[in-house]
């Protein structure tokens, strides 16, 4: 994660990743290893795939960041952001640009949405050399109050929030992000509690803190 040394990118475009693709057809569940509850969602990855590629490909000073560690045991050491990738290659989300291109990122240990948040910010700075302009973060429209509840915990400044796809149970998924929106209001860096246990399950490499930024250190590994 060397700094360039002509830096291309001034914004910051952020997926925060929600599962490990595997190979297939991205917009088929059986191409991904997939919780429970997220059946019948592949197709909402994509979608959050292709808009934040679309975002990309029409901002030149834009770098793409997918955040997402290696959170599942049994897909072995993949990261969720480096399968996203391989999924948008094979939708043929980023035609016409560069694949080896400095202005795609990895943010390949973040465990949940506020180390996604902090951690993409920090890779973006590490390679960039400067703070982003501006921070688009595309994901499930449920969850924009959450990713404004971490801005302000981080002490980052407001991110421009791109909600897109539709959970299976859309009702089932807003009552579990009220529960989640009521913890983090009550500890908004999930430093303690629930928060941090779910945080530490999803570490099955033992990986230590990545990133020494002062978002990062915020946050308990």
């Amino acid at each position: 994660r060397n700094k360039m040394a002509n830096p291309t990118a001034k914004n910051l475009i952020l997926v925060p990743c929600h599962a490990i693709y595997r190979d297939g057809p991205p917009e088929n569940d059986s191409s991904w290893f997939l919780a429970p509850f997220q059946a019948g969602e592949a197709k909402e990855f994509c979608e959050h795939i292709r808009t934040a590629c679309q975002l990309f490909l029409k901002d030149p000073l834009s770098m793409l960041i997918f955040s997402g560690g290696q959170t599942k045991i049994e897909a072995g050491p993949v990261s969720e952001a480096g399968s996203y990738f391989e999924a948008a290659l094979v939708l043929g989300a980023l035609q016409g640009e560069d694949i080896m291109s400095a202005r795609i990122g990895f943010e390949k240990h973040a465990r949940d949405s506020i180390e996604n948040l902090a951690f993409g910010y920090s890779l973006f700075t590490e390679t960039q050399g400067c703070e982003p302009e501006r921070v688009t973060v595309v994901g499930w429209s449920f969850k924009r109050e959450r990713f404004d509840l971490h801005a302000t915990a981080l002490g980052l400044p407001a991110v421009t929030y791109v909600g897109c796809g539709t959970p299976t149970d859309p009702i089932a998924a807003q009552h579990g992000e009220l529960r989640t929106l009521a913890a983090y209001l009550a500890d908004p860096l999930g430093n303690e509690g629930d928060l941090l246990s779910k945080r530490r399950a999803r570490n099955p490499f033992n990986y230590q803190k990545p990133y020494t930024s002062a978002w990062a250190q915020k946050l308990v590994w």
